[in-house]
This record gives C-alpha cells, sequence and structure tokens, in this order.
C-alpha cells in the first residue's frame, strides 16, 4: 500500500507535468486549426474537426490551469487549493473520457460515410452524389454553356459542351445555379445548403485535384474547367473523407495518450483524497513548513 506521502510527492511532480502537458497540447490543437483551416468549406465535415480540434485546445487549457493551480498549492502549502485541484483532476478525468467517446462516434460515422461506397445509403452521400451529378449535367449545357478551352479536353468530350466565349468556367459561374440543381432533389433544400453542397464539391476538386463524387470524371466541374486534367482515378468523395478520417484519428491518439496519463494522475489524487491520513491531518501540516527565525528573538537570546 503505497503511503499518503508517497501519493502527495507524486501528484506535487505531476503538477508539473501538468503545466507541461497543457502547453503542448494546446500547441497541437491550434496546429490542427491551421493545417486544416483551408478546409472550411466541407461544412458539417469540417465542423466535425473543429469541434475535435477545440476539445484538444479545451483540455490542454484545463491541463495549464490545474498544473499552475497544483505548483501555487505547493508552494504556499494551501490545503484549499491542493483539494480543488485533485477535484479538478477528477473533472478532467471525466471531461477527456467524455471527449474521446464523442471522437470515436463521429470516427465511427465517417467509415459509415466510406463504407458507402455507390452513395446510396447514407442521406449525406446521396445529397452530394446528386449535387455533382446535376453540376456534371449543367455545366456546358445549352442552360449554362461554357467557355471551354478545346485544347484541355479530348474531342468526343468537346463535341458534347456548349460552348460561349462569355460563358461560364465553373457551375457556381452558372445563371441561377442554386435552383437548377435544387430542382434535381426530392425535396428542395434551402439556397444556403445547396451552396454549401457546392462550396465542397469545389473544395474538394482544387485541394485534392480529383473530379466525381462515387465515381470519376475527365475534367472539372466545380472549379476552373481549364485548370487541367483531374488526376486519374481520384474519386472526391474517397479523397476528401479519407483527409477528414485521418485527421480525427490522429485527434483520437491524442486524446488517448493524455486519458491514458490521466487516469494515472487520476489515480494519485483519488488516493489523496480517500486516504485516512488526509482526513486525519489534511495534505499540509504546520509542522511540514519550514519555520523562518524571527530575527528579533535572536538578537535577544544573543544579548542574555
Amino acid at each position: 500500500m503505497v503511503s499518503f506521502k508517497t501519493n502527495l510527492r507524486w501528484g506535487q511532480r505531476f503538477c508539473y507535468i501538468n503545466l507541461a502537458f497543457g502547453i503542448a497540447e494546446t500547441i497541437v490543437g491550434v496546429i490542427l486549426f491551421l493545417v486544416n483551416s483551408q478546409f472550411k468549406n466541407f461544412g458539417e465535415f469540417y465542423n466535425d474537426c473543429e469541434g475535435s480540434f477545440t476539445l484538444v485546445i479545451i483540455a490542454g487549457i484545463f491541463f495549464i490551469m490545474l498544473g499552475v493551480l497544483g505548483i501555487y498549492a505547493q508552494r504556499v502549502q494551501s490545503n484549499i487549493a491542493m483539494s480543488i485541484y485533485n477535484i479538478g483532476v477528477t473533472l478532467q478525468m471525466l471531461f477527456i473520457g467524455g471527449s474521446l467517446i464523442v471522437i470515436i462516434i463521429v470516427w465511427v460515422q465517417i467509415q459509415r460515410f466510406q463504407d458507402d461506397t455507390d452513395c446510396t445509403k447514407e442521406d449525406l452521400m446521396i445529397d452530394l452524389n446528386t449535387t455533382y451529378k446535376a453540376g456534371l449535367n449543367l455545366l456546358c449545357s445549352f442552360k449554362c454553356p461554357c467557355d471551354a478551352n478545346q485544347s484541355n479536353f479530348q474531342p468526343e468530350v468537346y463535341q458534347t459542351f456548349s460552348i460561349s466565349k462569355k460563358g461560364a468556367k465553373k457551375v457556381d459561374e452558372c445563371q441561377d445555379y442554386v435552383n437548377k440543381i435544387n430542382t434535381k432533389f426530392f425535396f428542395g433544400y434551402e439556397s444556403m445548403q445547396v451552396q454549401n453542397y457546392v462550396s465542397l464539391l469545389k473544395t474538394s476538386e482544387e485541394q485534392f485535384n480529383c473530379s466525381g463524387f462515387c465515381s470519376t470524371n475527365s475534367y472539372y466541374v466545380f472549379r476552373d474547367i481549364n485548370d487541367g486534367t483531374p488526376i486519374n482515378g481520384k474519386d472526391c468523395k474517397a479523397e476528401f473523407l479519407n483527409f477528414i478520417s485521418k485527421s480525427i484519428v490522429t485527434t483520437v491518439i491524442v486524446i488517448s495518450i493524455v486519458a491514458v496519463y490521466m487516469l494515472i494522475v487520476t489515480y494519485f489524487s483519488l488516493s489523496m483524497i480517500f486516504s485516512q491520513e488526509k482526513r486525519k491531518n489534511c495534505y499540509y501540516n504546520k509542522q511540514d513548513k519550514i519555520q523562518t527565525p524571527n530575527i528579533n528573538q535572536l538578537n535577544q537570546t544573543q544579548k542574555i
């Protein structure tokens, strides 16, 4: 059985580790935000990633606060501050555990989207597939003539285009494109929802050099049609879901490491909280404090 004083010493050491851990975790969360900020147009997918990164940052800030509080409790040997610290450690463990569960649920949902290879099972995948097909049929049609450079396309593809020098170069340049795409849905969406779908597909084509959704295409539809040729065989659905999945897996690994560490810290904190010795004497006794000699008393003693 580990003694109370041993637990207290380990708890004091963890205060410094908590501070360092919190600074590192906050930095990691900020870096994840910055690296993924270019994917804001991914809509609710980015929101899931953003929520995961936010949890990492919040956990880091809590660690910093706990570390500072624990160090303060040691320096002044405050029983109240140390009690608050140990309670905070327990609450932090609950927060980390809950965060890990939430992130894993998001990751499982992403896996379900990835498993829907034909875009026929998950509503969101069906909607994005419908949006892509509607945009493909709209651009370079008589409803939206395009300004396509003939040298960028195979003859049999270019022959199917309705060409105009003043035409559109991407779907969102087509006149009234939102309503034209919206007619393809069984239930009409608000304009903002359709715009979000278009933005997601546009960002996917720009970032991953892909075209198609649950399919592949030989030219871009949502980015400039004259930007070149998509990388052969790149499906935008697979590309952006793989990217998001990797980001979430990274977050799961970080939170899991933190959770294991917090289990150890929480063990020592709970051992101190429920220790019989602590109930009798609290964390710090006045006898344990270093007594500073009174200078006046020393002088009087020397005179005598």
